[in-house]
């Protein structure tokens, strides 16, 4: 019988132990750090994001309440008189209220809003200065007896209201989309 050997070559020798990185296995590192760094960039600008919108909501907050503050420090009598949109009821002569609008430093104000500010105080009424007791408005619980006289009417209440529902609402532009923050409340005014 007889063997033959195998000749040492070129083709016959097994190749040892691998030194370095081929081209494929640098391409595949860049590829993975590439997706990792677009996540750590992706992840960034959300949380960046969301902090902005979360300041711009508190700040919406703080302005609500500074103007519930505003409100129920007021003279109750005088309420709707000072803060609704008719200049020629104000209680220091013609043009002297705060009026509805207000401005609120730190928000942008929503393109193409009629009067240019960010906050807004409204009341159960029809547009013409009146304040109705028989409007139906859900976020201010209307109809309601405002003068307390048993009877719900589409009578004007501004001169004899003794419960008042006051919504203050801001509306503004945030960084993605327009944001709105709503807050409610009733007053008891005692004549």
């Amino acid at each position: 019988m007889r063997t033959f050997k195998q000749r040492p070559g070129r083709w016959a020798q097994r190749p040892g132990p691998r030194n370095g990185f081929t081209i494929v296995d640098i391409a595949v590192s860049l590829v993975i750090l590439a997706v990792a760094i677009g996540g750590l960039v992706a992840a960034s600008t959300s949380s960046y994001q969301l902090s902005r919108s979360n300041q711009a909501r508190a700040t919406a907050h703080e302005a609500a309440r500074a103007i519930i503050a505003e409100i129920r420090a007021a003279d109750p009598a005088e309420v709707f008189a000072l803060y609704n949109d008719d200049p020629n009821d104000d209680p220091g002569g013609i043009g002297t209220a705060p009026g509805s609008g207000f401005d609120v430093p730190g928000l942008s104000v929503q393109e193409g809003d009629p009067d240019g500010l960010v906050g807004r105080i409204w009341f159960p009424g029809d547009g013409t200065g009146a304040l109705r007791e028989d409007l139906v408005d859900n976020a201010l619980d209307t109809p309601r007896d405002l003068s307390l006289d048993g009877d719900i009417d589409g009578d004007d209440h501004a001169d004899d209201y003794v419960l008042l529902p006051v919504g203050v609402e801001l509306d503004w532009r945030g960084g993605l989309s327009n944001a709105h923050y709503e807050v409610h409340i009733l007053l008891v005014a005692v004549r």
